[in-house]
Parts: structure tokens; C-alpha cells; sequence
């Protein structure tokens, strides 16, 4: 709860520079570069760590952080949030907090096995009830 507070009010003050710059006309992409760079780090900070115990009430609050800022990107292009990650041509977060952790998951067991924990086969010599 608190770290996406945190989290959500650090991105949105980014936010806030990302909407000075629009006033200088820059190009689509590079108010794109600036926010992946700049802003959506934060809001994916440690994210396999954290992720699995998101409500939906706060993968919601994250997401509505991305929808800023692509209103902000796109301004009056901005019809819809699916629009625009269409337009933008980028994903969801929650999809990217997903990847993140299938990617630090796989990078474990490949480059560390011995951080996770032993197999359930591994544990005893007992059977159980599903195999």
C-alpha cells in the first residue's frame, strides 16, 4: 500500500516535467524516450519483488500514472488509454511487471539455482497425494 503511494506520487511528480516539456513541441517519440526513461522506472522499481501481492486497486493506481502520460503525450489525439498504448505502441504495465518477473525467474534458476527453493520432489522421499 505505502510503496505504491510512494511510488505513484514520485512518477506523478515526474509527470509534471514530462507536461513542461510538451510545451516545447517535441516530437511524439522523444516524449515517449523521456517517459520510459524518466518516469516508468519508478513505477517498476524492484517489481518482481513486489508484484505478486498487488491488489487489483493498486495495479489500477499504477496504470492510471501510464494513462497520464500518455493523455500527456498525445493531447488532443488522446481518445482512450487502448488507443494509445496502440499509437504509442507500448503495453500495459501490469503486462511489463508480468515479463519482468518471468524474466528475473528465469535468470534465477538459470544463473543462481541454488537462491530458490528445493523442488517439492526434492523436500522428502513421501509421496503425496497429486503427482
Amino acid at each position: 500500500g505505502k510503496q505504491v503511494t510512494r511510488m505513484t506520487g514520485k512518477a506523478n511528480g515526474r509527470l509534471f516535467f514530462l507536461r513542461k516539456l510538451k510545451h516545447f513541441n517535441l516530437p511524439t517519440e522523444d516524449l515517449v524516450t523521456i517517459y520510459t526513461s524518466f518516469v516508468r522506472p519508478v513505477l517498476e522499481y524492484c517489481a518482481p519483488v513486489w508484484h505478486p501481492g498487488l491488489t487489483c486497486a493498486q495495479s489500477d493506481k499504477l496504470e492510471a500514472v501510464q494513462r497520464r502520460a500518455f493523455r500527456t503525450i498525445l493531447g488532443r489525439r488522446f481518445t482512450s488509454y487502448e488507443q494509445a498504448r496502440e499509437v504509442l505502441n507500448l503495453p500495459m504495465l501490469s503486462h511489463r511487471r508480468q515479463e519482468l518477473c518471468r524474466k528475473f525467474g528465469t535468470q534465477l534458476q538459470t544463473h543462481s539455482p541454488s537462491m530458490l527453493p528445493p523442488k517439492g520432489s526434492d523436500c522428502h522421499d513421501r509421496g503425496t497425494r497429486h503427482r
